[in-house]
């Protein structure tokens, strides 16, 4: 599944991220809109996940009344619908994001059906331009659950039931992309919630160990690192960059572990903060890592996800040489925001990158 993001402070030109891909990099210059991006994420979560809880830094955004965002949703082809895609609209009113309206597009053949939920005040549905009676539904503002409410009010023929149901699917398949995610910003105090099992502890320690050749020791109210022929100490004695590090590290496996069970989304805010290439270089090959363990997870229509913002060289070119050498396959999109542009870039097989803006790494001025 894809979605496109435009409106809000996202980008002027609209993005889009393919969830069937395991990663999805941001890069660019600071204040273009690559946090953006990543709040807007937060913020769908909020709206169309009840499970889903509001991230510490999810936002706020009250300058912003009104404003619109406009999400594309792109359905893999299937045996109704070949063309299928989803428009939303929301609103800030009374500091809060309301849904306004979605519209809904299936083409198959030369037959266009449109289906368009209006919730400002009106509870509607007309698809291919008759509209359908219903009886009033209260709407508690998710609206997979409104839509299953009436589709037991709606009898139309065999064709149009098959494209409501895909209407259906397609917001359920929309609301589980946003649940579950997982924030992790060095910079915040995300919550890392330690392990109880013993068995949960070793895998923690075995994934610490391979990644950043050391052990957390948890504590009532601490942790505590232990590294190779060294005395353990707490967390907090550590430079700031090993800290944002080891958070990194323990948060990575956290998720991972975690997509044995469900297909959630990992955002990774630069998590190379404060860090010296040599960890930066680690960080990567977690990353690779977690790629191939994604990819292979892959469903029809999705799999987990990791988004990342960065700012690292280190990271890219890592990522490079583990396609390179075969250590994750090239399924990573590249979103560079340059010169007030989103540019798509990827890596091929040999782990170079494809239509890499010239001087992107380089001081530039607006």
């Amino acid at each position: 599944m894809k979605i496109t993001l435009h409106g809000l402070r996202t980008p002027a030109s609209p993005i889009t991220i393919d969830f069937k891909r395991p990663m999805h990099i941001l890069l660019g210059a600071n204040d273009t809109g690559k946090t953006s991006i990543l709040k807007t994420l937060a913020l769908l979560a909020n709206q169309l996940d009840h499970l889903t809880a509001t991230p510490h830094n999810s936002p706020t955004w009250t300058d912003l009344v009104d404003r619109e965002l406009h999400i594309r949703c792109e359905i893999p082809e299937n045996k109704i619908s070949p063309e299928a895609d989803i428009t939303f609209i929301f609103r800030h009113k009374d500091n809060q994001f309301q849904l306004r309206w979605a519209v809904y597009t299936f083409k198959s053949g030369k037959i266009l059906f449109t289906a368009k939920l209006d919730l400002d005040g009106k509870q509607h549905v007309t698809i291919d331009g008759q509209p359908i009676p219903l009886h009033i539904i209260p709407f508690d503002g998710f609206l997979p659950s409104w839509l299953e409410a009436i589709s037991s009010q709606i009898t139309i023929p065999p064709i149009q039931q098959e494209i409501f149901k895909w209407i259906v699917l397609s917001h359920r398949l929309f609301s589980k992309t946003f649940s579950r995610i997982t924030w992790v910003n060095p910079s915040s105090n995300f919550a890392f919630t330690p392990p109880t099992k013993t068995r949960d502890q070793h895998s923690l320690n075995r994934w610490c160990k391979k990644y950043g050749n050391f052990e957390a020791i948890f504590h009532k109210n601490q942790i505590s690192i232990q590294r190779t022929n060294e005395p353990s100490q707490p967390l907090f004695m550590f430079g700031q960059g090993f800290i944002h590090f080891a958070l990194v590290t323990m948060a990575c496996w956290q998720w991972s572990k975690r997509q044995s069970v469900n297909m959630g989304t990992l955002i990774l805010e630069n998590p190379e903060l404060g860090t010296h290439a040599t960890l930066q270089r680690k960080l990567a090959d977690m990353f690779a890592d977690m790629i191939k363990h994604a990819t292979k997870r892959s469903s029809t229509f999705r799999c987990p996800v990791i988004l990342l913002e960065t700012h690292s060289q280190t990271i890219i070119k890592s990522l490079g040489q583990a396609v390179r050498f075969e250590k994750m396959p090239p399924n990573v999109d590249i979103s560079i925001l340059f010169n007030k542009h989103i540019q798509s870039s990827a890596y091929a097989y040999d782990g170079f990158l494809v239509h890499w803006p010239y001087g992107f790494f380089e001081p530039y001025e607006e």
